[in-house]
C-alpha cells in the first residue's frame, strides 16, 4: 500500500523586508520591514493558519489572498529585475567590461521604465482575460509605487523618477570586479537564473494561454534566449524546447482560460 503525502504550499506577494548581505553564504540583515506581508496557500483553507504562523514568527500584519493567481501573478521581481536587467545590458557584447560597477536602481532610466510598464501592462491584460479570479489583492506597478504623485508628463518619467528616488532600494547591478579592474555582468546571479526562466517566463506562458500579445515580454525574453542559448522561441514562438523543464501552465496541460480555471479550482 502506498501512503499518500500531503503538504501545504505558501506563497507571498513579496519578501517580508529588504535586506543586505553582511557575510556572503553566511548572514544578512533585515532592513525597512514592510508594512504588511500579503500570502496564499494550496490548498486556500490553509492561508489563515499560514497568516497565523507567519504574523506571530515575523511580527508582522499578514493578509489573506483570495487565490495562488494572486501570488503568481504580483508584478514583483519577474517584471521588476527583468525589464531592469534589459535596460542595462540590452547591448551588450560577449567580452564587453565596464569601467564603473552599474548602479541597479539608483541610475534608472526610461527604458527600463518603459519594459517594465510595458509588462506590467500585459500582466493586467492576461488577468482581464480571467474575470472568474478574484485579483483585487493585486496592484499593478504604476499604483504599487503610487506615480500619480510624482512630477513628470509621462508615466515612464514619472517611474524613472520615483524608483530613482526609493533609498532603500539603492544597490548594485549583478556585475562581477575583474583582476583589471573592470566590471562584468554576473550571469550566475538569481536576477539572471531565476527571475527570467523561473518568473517572467511563466508569465509570458500565462499570456500565452489567455491569448494575450505580449511585444515587451518578448522582447526582454528574446534577449535573454539569445544570450543564454536557453532555447525557449522558435522564430516569434514560444515554444522552443528549452520550455520542457521550466514551470510554465503549459507543461501542466493548461491550454486556455478553461483549463486554468479547472485547474486552480481543483487545487484550491
Amino acid at each position: 500500500m502506498v501512503e499518500e503525502k500531503r503538504c501545504v504550499v505558501v506563497g507571498s506577494q513579496r519578501v517580508p523586508s529588504g535586506t543586505k548581505v553582511t557575510k556572503r553564504g553566511a548572514s544578512v540583515d533585515a532592513l525597512d520591514k514592510r508594512k504588511d506581508l500579503r500570502i496564499a496557500s494550496i490548498p486556500q483553507k490553509y492561508c489563515s493558519d499560514a497568516c497565523e504562523f507567519f504574523a506571530d514568527v515575523l511580527e508582522i500584519k499578514t493578509i489573506g489572498l483570495p487565490n495562488y493567481l494572486s501570488v503568481t501573478f504580483t508584478p514583483s521581481n519577474p517584471i521588476l529585475h527583468t525589464s531592469r536587467l534589459y535596460g542595462l545590458f540590452h547591448d551588450y557584447v560577449k567580452g564587453q567590461e565596464y569601467d564603473t560597477h552599474l548602479s541597479f536602481y539608483k541610475n534608472w532610466d526610461d527604458l527600463s521604465s518603459e519594459m517594465l510598464l510595458g509588462c506590467d501592462n500585459e500582466l493586467k491584460q492576461c488577468m482581464d482575460k480571467l474575470p472568474m479570479f478574484d485579483f483585487s489583492g493585486i496592484q499593478l506597478l504604476k499604483y504599487h509605487y503610487e506615480i500619480d504623485s510624482i512630477v513628470g508628463n509621462t508615466d515612464v518619467v514619472r517611474m524613472t523618477r520615483k524608483i530613482q528616488s526609493l533609498i532603500y532600494l539603492k544597490d548594485y547591478a549583478p556585475m562581477i570586479k575583474t583582476e583589471y579592474g573592470k566590471f562584468v555582468p554576473d550571469f550566475s546571479s538569481r536576477y539572471f537564473v531565476e527571475d527570467f526562466p523561473f518568473g517572467l517566463a511563466i508569465l509570458k506562458g500565462f499570456c500565452a494561454v489567455c491569448g494575450v500579445d505580449t511585444p515587451y515580454m518578448d522582447k526582454v525574453l528574446v534577449w535573454y534566449d539569445k544570450l543564454y542559448e536557453s532555447d525557449f522561441y522558435i522564430e516569434d514562438n514560444f515554444i522552443g524546447k528549452g520550455l520542457k523543464n521550466i514551470p510554465i501552465p503549459q507543461n501542466y496541460g493548461l491550454k486556455d482560460v478553461f483549463d486554468i480555471q479547472h485547474f486552480y479550482q481543483n487545487i484550491e
